[in-house]
């Protein structure tokens, strides 16, 4: 069977980083994740919490407050102002 993927120049970039680190070419290490992902059930993946690295953490809590819209009324005034009024 043939696949073809169009990938962003970013998700080429990452690919053939991470297949010449494995010391394959890219098109064989594509073949080796999807095969990885067909033969792991969704039993056997473990969540993201339970596997990653502090960094990871980092870089996802980081990646997750920057998508948050900076402009999101507050919902809640608890600031000293208003739990102590004279």
């Amino acid at each position: 069977m043939t696949l073809t993927l169009d990938l962003s120049p970013e998700q080429e970039s990452r690919l053939r980083a991470q297949a010449a680190a494995h010391g394959q070419a890219a098109d064989q290490y594509a073949v080796s994740l999807l095969d990885g992902a067909l033969n792991t059930s969704a039993a056997e993946q473990r969540p993201f919490y339970e596997i990653a690295t502090k960094e990871e953490w980092l870089a996802a809590f980081g990646a997750w407050t920057a998508s948050l819209d900076p402009n999101t009324p507050v919902l809640l005034n608890d600031s000293r102002e208003v739990i102590y009024e004279d």
